[in-house]
């Protein structure tokens, strides 16, 4: 499992009539400290926010450097609702290693 990884801003795919679309990479960090934009808006409580991430495929399991991923971060600031959202994935997913 990789504690994290650099990505690109975008991604870009093309439709079926040609036209390229960029879509925004959900998992991109920081790049001294691997902060993604999960784990930021878990460390301030936005469920908003953290929904529309994980509906675009933001991942739970990245780490930052501290070894911490988006629910370790929930936690350490009490963000019961974020902590409920990142728990019901990680048994829907199997994941949070």
């Amino acid at each position: 499992m990789l504690d994290h990884y650099s990505a690109s801003d975008t991604n870009e795919t093309s439709l079926n009539d040609g036209v390229s679309c960029i879509t925004p990479n959900p998992n991109i960090t920081t790049s001294e400290e691997y902060i993604t934009p999960l784990m930021a808006v878990s460390s301030i409580g936005d469920i908003y926010t953290a929904r529309i991430l994980i509906e675009y495929n933001a991942d739970i399991n990245l780490r930052d450097i501290d070894k911490e991923n988006a629910l370790d971060i929930a936690e350490s600031n009490g963000n019961e609702r974020i902590i409920n959202l990142l728990k019901s994935l990680c048994v829907l997913r199997a994941a949070c290693l």
